[in-house]
């Protein structure tokens, strides 16, 4: 999710399905202009907002912040929620 996807044309790199999928890429169409982008979490179907260079493609920032998508996956992992590899 932390691509930088050119947002200029290109579609994101998300695979949208099924009826949230299709309002997600709506609104990515009308937003494109705005630099803003939309994606849906693939481990949880959340909308992750980034805001995107227009020029560059480049992320900006994007809500929530990856680290926080990264942590919340953890915690639903079968690693029974820690954050860190106790094995390592």
């Amino acid at each position: 999710m932390s691509d930088s996807t050119d947002i200029r044309g290109a579609d994101s790199p998300t695979i949208f399905s099924g009826a949230m999928g299709d309002q997600v890429s709506e609104l990515n169409d009308v937003m494109r202009q705005y630099g803003l982008r939309f994606e849906l979490s693939e481990f949880d179907s959340r909308i992750i907002t980034q805001v995107v260079d227009r020029e560059t493609g480049e992320i900006i920032r994007q809500i929530p912040a990856e680290e926080m998508v990264q942590i919340a996956e953890a915690f639903t992992s079968d690693n029974g929620g820690r954050l860190l590899d106790a094995s390592a």
